[in-house]
């Protein structure tokens, strides 16, 4: 159950009761909940190197020290790599974001393919 549904009664036991409690405070429509690129860019990349910082050691642990540390060093060539082609490709083509470039590299069709989102609207 939520914590809104229920209101605690004196003896300490919950009932169901009319009164909700706010979770959010302010409510989520607020005009006052305010985002930015930026706080939405660091909150997403935090969450990403989170969870991959916090699963490094049990996948050190399950692979062996040697196995691991050859796999995060090609894993990390590969991903130095594709920033490396994202970037070269997005000089190149003069386009500043990834569905400029995939627009360009790969037309329409890999266009949509690679943006599903972006490309609902068209």
């Amino acid at each position: 159950m939520f914590a809104g549904n229920r209101a605690p009664t004196k003896s300490g036991s919950s009932s169901t009761s009319a009164r909700t409690t706010e979770l959010f405070s302010p409510p989520y429509n607020s005009p006052s909940r305010t985002g930015s690129i930026s706080s939405a860019v660091f909150n997403l990349t935090t969450t990403m190197v989170g969870g991959g910082v916090l699963s490094l050691p049990y996948a050190f642990d399950q692979a062996g020290i040697i196995v691991a540390f050859v796999f995060l060093l090609l894993i990390g060539i590969c991903a130095d790599f594709t920033v490396y082609s994202l970037v070269s490709c997005s000089r190149r083509s003069g386009e500043a974001s990834f569905e400029g470039v995939a627009k360009y590299a790969l037309g329409p069709v890999g266009y949509r393919g690679t943006s599903p989102p972006t490309s609902m609207g068209e």
